[in-house]
Formats: structure tokens, sequence, C-alpha cells
């Protein structure tokens, strides 16, 4: 989060989030419009079991060596796997706003695999 991004979801001034982050002292006032904001920034859910019965439908479909894209996100500092796409298809997961994670593109049996090592891991 940039300190504009900060001004605009809080509506505080410029001056205020930079006396805020130069100084580290606020108004109570301020502090809990902040940490509100900072404690509402929503959370990158994990993707149901049920992803790895859609990426095995796929692959007897197209075959394992198909090409996918794969998004992730950070939530708290993990890394999470969160959905997957076909080129031209929606996506398959947690049903996670894709426009803000990070993707990149993966054969549906590298795919599979990603996520079935994350699910062993939860």
């Amino acid at each position: 989060m940039t300190k504009s991004d900060l001004c605009e979801q809080t509506g505080l001034s410029k001056e205020t989030v930079e006396r805020l982050l130069k100084d580290g002292e606020a108004t109570k006032e301020v502090w809990n419009i902040v940490l509100g904001q900072l404690n509402a920034e929503p959370t990158i859910d994990y993707p149901s079991e049920s992803i790895l019965g859609d990426l095995e439908n796929d692959m007897n479909r197209l075959g394992p060596e198909a090409e996918c894209a794969v998004y992730y996100g950070v939530n708290s500092q993990d890394l999470i796997f969160t959905d997957y796409q076909l080129p031209g298809e929606s996506e398959h997961g947690a049903n996670e706003q894709v426009a803000r994670l990070s993707k990149f593109h993966i054969t549906l049996e590298e795919a599979y695999e990603l996520f079935e090592k994350q699910n062993m891991t939860l």
C-alpha cells in the first residue's frame, strides 16, 4: 500500500499521513482510522480441495500438457495459490478477484502438483 492509497482509502490528508510516517506519532483518532483500514484489508482465501477435481477433469479433457494460468498472492507473508484459468475460460478456485493477484503460466499437470502440495500443508 502506498501513501496515496492510504490517503485515498482513509480520507486522511497527505500531510497527516506523511507526518505519521515520518514521526511515528498521530492522534488517537488518526491511529484508529489507519489501523481500521489496515485491519480491513482483504485476505486471500485458499481454494477448496475441489480444485484438484477440477484440474483432473481439465487434464482428462485437454491433456496434462495444456497450459493454464495460476493466480497467487501474499497473505500475512504466506504465498497462496488461489485460482487457475484455462485460456478463454473462467477461473476455478477461491473466487478471488484475480485483478489483485499475480499470475504465471504452467501446465495443468504442474498446476495439479502445486495445488496438491499446498493442500497437504493446510
